[in-house]
């Protein structure tokens, strides 16, 4: 039996609350790199905050990374349900480890990238793919000797080893079709270390 037990009485005995529902490639800001990243959130949190609402409900923001194209931008076909998008991440966090001749490159990207009316999703991902190999070139040695990158690997390190593992298979055989890896189809723990 169903009841009607709802209520959006503001001041009710029951919880109310209002919200927002949005896709983070959608909150492009000044600082964006063509697409909205998870540093604009906190513009969102702000104008959520200033405009009397409580909830912010994501799109998915998990890794969708199986051909490097298009048909990656379906939010819901997930890779991973821990890894986050690298289309998300925010390049210019990094800035100081750039190259002045990158800093360059990037800011006359980002320039085309953020006049388009739309979301060019391909040309977005590989400009983010290019400069997350910049900032590992540059400073993963250094991260990795930190205390928090220690920790979070120590204890996400089961789901990381195989979401490296996937990736990088992916990535060398040019298809996320595991059943075309031949004998690394089925993965086993002993896989990381071995690749």
């Amino acid at each position: 039996m169903v009841t009607n037990t709802f209520s959006i009485e503001p001041y009710g005995e029951k919880a109310y609350h209002t919200g927002i529902a949005v896709p983070v490639f959608s909150l492009r800001t000044e600082n964006s790199s063509g697409v909205g990243q998870f540093s604009d959130l906190k513009k969102l949190a702000d104008f959520t905050y200033r405009s009397g609402m409580d909830v912010i409900q994501l799109l998915p923001i998990n890794d969708t990374t199986t051909f490097m194209d298009w048909r990656d931008s379906y939010p819901y076909r997930a890779i991973s349900v821990f890894a986050l998008h690298p289309l998300y991440l925010d390049i210019h966090e990094f800035w100081k480890s750039y190259t002045k001749e990158q800093q360059e490159k990037l800011l006359i990207l980002e320039s085309e990238l953020n006049s388009l009316e739309k979301i060019d999703y391909e040309r977005c991902l590989a400009l983010k793919w290019e400069y997350a190999q910049i900032i590992y070139q540059n400073l993963a040695v250094k991260y990795q000797k930190t205390k928090s990158y220690q920790q979070f690997y120590k204890q996400n390190e089961e789901w990381l080893k195989a979401y490296a593992c996937f990736s990088y298979l992916r990535d060398i055989n040019k298809s996320a079709n595991f059943l075309a890896w031949g004998k690394n189809a089925n993965y086993d723990k002993n896989l990381f270390r071995k690749l």
